[in-house]
């Protein structure tokens, strides 16, 4: 879901002079809107971008997968190995 977000980031800002298709926009906004983020949209903060908000909802899939990753370091008593296999494991999906 991370990669797919980001590919659509790219694919927004890549089109920036032209509109998003009606349907496409409709879709996009019921994702950014879903009742499963913890954070609020930022929506109400001005003239924000379609691709701007939906790195907010990018930023809080990469911290929620840091504190998964981290919880489970801890949980395994390894907690102290954690900085470093996490950057590894990231580099890795990359």
């Amino acid at each position: 879901m991370i990669e797919y977000v980001e590919r659509l980031i790219g694919a927004i800002k890549a089109c920036s002079g032209q509109k998003v298709p009606e349907e496409h926009a409709v879709s996009i906004e019921q994702f950014i809107t879903h009742y499963v983020w913890h954070c609020k949209d930022r929506k109400d903060t001005g003239h924000l971008n379609l691709w701007q908000r939906l790195e907010g909802r990018l930023n809080e899939m990469l911290e929620r997968r840091r504190r998964l990753i981290k919880y489970l370091f801890k949980k395994e008593k390894r907690l102290d190995e954690f900085e470093e296999k996490f950057a590894q494991n990231i580099s890795k999906k990359t």
